[in-house]
């Protein structure tokens, strides 16, 4: 059979109806079309076993481990259970719609009909949502569109609940088919976050880089900044291979977790400061208590600015002395300087300036070359 469909995936949101959930919208736009939707999901990185149980008019996807959550399908389409999946055959003639929603088990929709109109709903709800919020960016310059685009990519990385902010939703995508370089990025780097709000506070969503910063804020009350956490701030990373999958085009090994996040990268302070900065110009106010914070950085650089590390290149190798990390402890002084005019703030004027230059002094004579 031939004939146009229209598939959209999107997460719900918008309101309090749109529960964290996946939603699957078919559309046959011409002709009448015939499907089929298998919905196989994977436990515990595709190692636990789970059950299906019927309830009602969806399905449950029921894990092996108490600890693991429930997952519902419903449709608006018969289902039907085969082995560890669910499936649906179904013809949509021209103009018809169907809808699936895999959400949590705790998450009911009782029949078809609840679930078609669920889907309508919360479809546009969410395209209201988005709508909304690009619409409140202040650029109007040339590739709009794509600027647009790229924006909302980044607030789609950002945690509703905590404010942090993952460098990727991937792991373990190689940087070439084939090779071992597959990292796990589902946490917040410091660095690529600060980037991030940079660019953010430039088109004018401040209340995003305010969110992290106060992400940044809780993170450097309770325990070090370290390169990166998990997005409820958890500093363990623990990195292990899954030796048992194959990997994207059998690129092997699977990680997950990431053994970086012990590492030594003074640049991150660099980046950080930076975005504080650009925030406070932006408008952001800065309490005296945050200011602490910011000289607690400031220390830590002042410290151990000549220092080898691993730098933004995160070699898993012996630490070296990085101009990429002299020039952002640079920065992270520079900026902390600029803050404390700004506010008022007390530091230590005759040292902080005395480092700053120091680190100047050591770029131009040890790492400049003019032959080069």
């Amino acid at each position: 059979e031939e004939g146009i469909a229209e598939i959209i995936d999107y997460m719900p949101v918008g309101s309090e109806a749109a529960k964290p959930a996946i939603v699957r919208r078919v559309t046959s736009i011409r002709g009448n079309i015939r499907y089929e939707m298998i919905c196989s999901p994977r436990f515990d990185y595709a190692k636990g076993k789970h059950s299906i149980k019927k309830s009602g008019h969806s399905f449950l996807f029921v894990p092996e481990h108490d600890q693991l959550e429930s997952l519902r399908l419903c449709g608006s389409t018969s289902l039907m259970a085969k082995k560890a999946d669910v499936s649906s055959e179904f013809i949509l003639k021209e103009g018809e719609t169907a809808g699936f929603v895999l959400c949590s088990g705790q998450h009911d929709l009782s029949g078809s009909e609840e679930t078609d109109v669920y889907v309508q709903q919360t479809y546009q709800e969410t395209i209201r949502f988005w709508q909304t919020w690009i619409a409140r960016s202040n650029y109007k310059g040339r590739w709009q569109e794509s600027v647009n685009r790229s924006a909302l990519t980044l607030k789609l990385l950002i945690s509703h609940a905590y404010g942090s902010m993952v460098a990727a939703p991937t792991f373990s995508l190689p940087e070439s088919v084939g090779h071992g370089r597959n990292w796990d990025y589902r946490f917040t780097w410091i660095r690529d976050a600060a980037f991030s709000m940079h660019a953010f506070l430039q088109l004018g969503f401040i209340e995003e880089a305010e969110a992290f910063l106060n992400w940044i804020k809780k993170q450097s009350t309770e325990k070090t900044l370290q390169l990166m956490f998990t997005i409820d701030g958890d500093s363990r990373l623990d990195e292990r291979t899954l030796d048992y999958l194959e990997g994207y085009k059998g690129s092997k090994p699977v990680r997950i977790g990431n053994r970086a996040s012990s590492q030594t990268q003074m640049d991150i302070y660099g980046e950080l400061l930076e975005t504080v900065y650009i925030y406070a110009t932006h408008g952001g106010d800065l309490t005296y208590n945050y200011w602490q914070i910011i000289s607690g950085y400031v220390k830590l650089v002042i410290n151990n600015w000549q220092k080898p590390d691993h730098s933004i290149w995160e070699v898993r190798a012996l630490k070296r002395e990085f101009l990429f990390s002299r020039m952002m402890c640079w920065i992270a002084l520079d900026r902390a300087i600029k803050i404390a005019g700004m506010f008022s703030f007390p530091y230590d004027i005759l040292k902080w300036h005395k480092v700053r230059d120091e680190i100047f002094t050591d770029v131009r004579e040890n790492f400049w070359s003019e032959e080069r």
